[in-house]
């Protein structure tokens, strides 16, 4: 048991490095821009959806679930997919070391 537990530990913390990694990068990314032109370019969670899966019919449905639906897409369109990453990232490492 304590093998297995340590085994499941090590691969949550290598995911969750392998999702801080990206996130660290993308956001660099986006200080190295913003220092050379000026402008900060966001990468939204819902742009990156869209970029990813094309336009997703849900999102873009008004009358969907009424509020909910707009939180939910106000949340998407506001949040930055770095910080996301970094986040849960973070989170699954720690998640690991604890278990290990």
């Amino acid at each position: 048991m304590a093998e297995r537990r340590r085994v499941i530990g090590s691969i949550l913390k290598a995911i969750g490095t392998l999702l801080i990694l990206p996130g660290v990068l993308l956001l660099a990314y986006q200080v190295v821009i913003w220092l050379r032109d000026g402008v900060w370019i966001a990468f939204s969670i819902q742009e990156t959806i869209n970029i990813i899966f094309g336009e997703v019919a849900w999102l873009n449905d008004t009358r969907s679930m009424g509020k909910i639906h707009a939180y939910i897409v106000w949340f998407l369109s506001i949040f930055p997919i770095s910080f996301l990453l970094i986040m849960i990232g973070v989170w699954l490492s720690g998640r690991g070391n604890r278990m290990r």
